[in-house]
């Protein structure tokens, strides 16, 4: 019989001795004196090693299902990182559009300041044009007071 990696034989090499023995001897195994002789290793004996190949099948399936799992796992591994750095980049892209619109915003109070400066200077300018023409009306006044005088 050969198991797994395993060979296994139930050998009678001589032939004139009789393989025929009793159930307990069957159970239990037996061997004659002679090392080329007859061999039976037990019915027992027999019966662990069949379940331990069986066993040992099931381990092969269960070691390529490992394998089939850490690659699995691998590749999660992979997916969940080059997720994570996609993640990272976007919010590296909403942190400069943030920064952008900060710009924008410090570029429109500099208008605003600007449009107040400009403001300012037509107001000055409206009270030198007021003071202009009170001058100008001074001395009209003055020029009234001398022509009635």
């Amino acid at each position: 019989m050969t198991f797994f990696l395993l060979n296994f034989k139930q050998r009678q090499i001589k032939g004139e001795v009789t393989f025929i023995r009793d159930w307990q001897s069957y159970k239990e195994g037996f061997r004659t004196l002679e090392a080329d002789g007859d061999f039976w290793s037990g019915n027992e004996a027999v019966h662990i090693l069949t379940n331990l190949v069986v066993n040992m099948k099931g381990a092969e399936d269960i070691v390529a299902g490992e394998l089939v799992v850490a690659t699995a796992a691998a590749a999660v591994e992979v997916i969940v990182l080059v997720l994570l750095l996609l993640l990272l980049l976007l919010l590296l892209l909403l942190l400069l559009l943030l920064l952008l619109l900060l710009l924008l915003l410090l570029l429109l109070l500099l208008l605003l300041l600007l449009l107040l400066l400009l403001l300012l200077l037509l107001l000055l300018l409206l009270l030198l044009l007021l003071l202009l023409l009170l001058l100008l009306l001074l001395l009209l006044l003055l020029l009234l007071l001398l022509l009635l005088l």
